[in-house]
């Protein structure tokens, strides 16, 4: 639903999950609290627990991603609308205790176009994380399907960024226009990153240029929601952020 950009729907879908599992939870825990009867149903209970705990997660997740989604691409919101979506997602963005780095480039977001209560320096923090878990995961992982790359085997990585690799070519297409941060977005901050991290390295500092680090993070963060006013629709080296 999110993808066909049907909100409202996805959005309904996604409250009736998390309902479902929070009264799972509640049934569970009062099972554990008062049945005394075998070890075995308090391993059963514990271990639905934590199942039931990473689905409610998983869920909160989506509903951020859906809630970020709408406030950055739907153009019939007016300004009050769109502030609420944006209040939504990061109210479900409290409730996601996942390591997983791509939560780095959600919190990004959500600290930067938070005028009010926003933090640029929590975001620009936040997608320096991300960009080194995208550097750490390089040649091992698959970057559309997220799985680890065969030992031995040569993966198929792209010639611009030189930071994304994949498991065969139908993969990489499958990324290059897929969502709104498609790889066609991300490809020249990964670049830019890479060479950054390399220059560091060979500076033997851990000190980079903030300023121009700045300045490409706040292009990034502009290219990828069209409502952010942008006086600079250009990115480093001359290469455009396509919306």
């Amino acid at each position: 639903y999110r993808k066909l950009k049907k909100w409202s729907q996805s959005i309904e879908y996604l409250e009736k999950l998390t309902r479902s599992v929070s009264c799972q939870n509640s049934m569970i825990h009062s099972q554990a609290n008062w049945s005394q009867s075998t070890e075995y149903l308090k391993k059963l209970t514990l271990s639905e627990s934590r199942q039931n705990s990473t689905m409610l997660s998983q869920a909160n997740k989506a509903m951020t991603e859906t809630y970020l989604e709408q406030y950055c691409t739907d153009t019939t919101l007016d300004v009050d609308q769109r502030t609420q979506k944006l209040q939504l997602a990061t109210y479900n963005a409290q409730s996601v205790h996942e390591a997983a780095y791509d939560m780095y480039l959600i919190r990004a977001q959500l600290f930067y176009f938070n005028d009010g209560d926003g933090d640029k320096h929590q975001a620009y923090q936040q997608l320096e994380l991300y960009l080194d878990a995208c550097l750490r995961d390089c040649k091992l992982t698959c970057y559309t399907c997220n799985q680890r790359i065969r030992t031995g085997s040569v993966p198929f990585s792209c010639a611009c960024c030189k930071v994304a690799s994949y498991c065969d070519r139908r993969h990489q297409k499958m990324t290059w226009k897929k969502e709104r941060i498609c790889h066609r977005v991300l490809c020249p901050l990964l670049g830019y990153w890479r060479k950054a991290k390399k220059k560091r390295r060979r500076n033997g500092s851990d000190e980079g240029d903030h300023r121009e680090n700045e300045r490409v993070f706040d292009t990034f963060f502009r290219s990828i929601c069209p409502s952010v006013n942008s006086n600079d629709p250009y990115y480093y080296d001359g290469l455009v952020f396509v919306d």
